[in-house]
């Protein structure tokens, strides 16, 4: 066991699964999210919102929207939820699996637009990734009123905020900053423990520049999780001041009903 142990020392995944005999996600390549540790970063309970607290979220729009919704609190970056669709549109997300988890866990952000606030995917700001009258931005602002700003757009600065939080200590002696919930962040857990990972040339070489694309989902979990990590950050603001009209609409309570319709 031990040497095997020893051969499989790159391999954590298969570490985990056939040494250990615990749950883990199969690595397809050189990991992105380096530093991820399942026994380290993932609960091992069931995570669930502060109350009455404002809640972030992390959004990156295409072909497989993603949403990433979590929290700072009690001296750690909480993830809650990772949810996606594929083939849908950010409409569809927001309706079928967004406003629905806000309703049975957060519902103060339906009531106030004030409690939400988060980063999203820059393609979304035009009318590629939308229907024919609006973009994903304005869907999204639309249906979950809050403070929304662009997220980052280069692969240095997304790359940098992802790697601190693998890092990062908590505030107290042997806690961890980061904290990822198992059950309905499964999809997450499964995307930076390898299934988010950096293309292999035919030499073997490994190329560091960008994640493999298209590798859907997992590469939208992880831009949607860069997202809220950058919500987070000092970095982060509005693209420009609030309108009148902005302003107005985050005044206003809303419902799911409202919201979805």
């Amino acid at each position: 066991r031990a040497e095997w142990a020893h051969a499989l020392r790159d391999r954590p995944d298969l570490l985990r699964r056939l040494i250990t005999g615990q749950p883990g996600s199969i690595m397809l390549g050189p990991q992105v999210a380096d530093g991820f540790n399942y026994d380290v970063h993932v609960a091992t309970d069931r995570l669930y919102p502060i109350q009455g607290e404002p809640v972030g979220f992390g959004i990156d729009f295409g072909l497989t929207p993603t949403c990433v919704i979590g929290q700072p609190g009690h001296g750690q970056r909480r993830v809650y939820a990772a949810l996606t669709l594929s083939h849908g549109g950010v409409s569809q997300l927001l309706e079928q699996e967004v406003l629905p988890w806000l309703s049975k866990y957060a519902p103060w952000c339906l009531r106030n637009p004030g409690m939400v606030y988060g980063c999203y995917d820059v393609s979304g700001e035009t009318g590629e990734q939308a229907d024919v009258e609006r973009s994903a931005v304005q869907i999204l602002e639309t249906k979950l009123p809050g403070l929304w700003f662009p997220g980052p757009v280069k692969w240095d600065s997304r790359k940098h905020v992802l790697l601190s939080a693998m890092h990062h200590p908590g505030r107290t002696p042997g806690s961890v900053s980061l904290q990822v919930d198992p059950v309905d962040a499964k999809g997450l857990i499964q995307s930076l423990g390898g299934r988010w990972h950096y293309p292999v040339d035919r030499q073997g070489q490994v190329r560091r520049d960008l994640p493999k694309k298209p590798n859907h989902p997992w590469e939208d979990y992880g831009d949607a999780f860069i997202y809220w990590l950058w919500s987070l950050t000092s970095e982060a603001g509005p693209p420009k001041p609030l309108t009148v009209e902005t302003q107005f609409s985050l005044d206003r309570p809303i419902t799911v009903e409202s919201a979805i319709f």
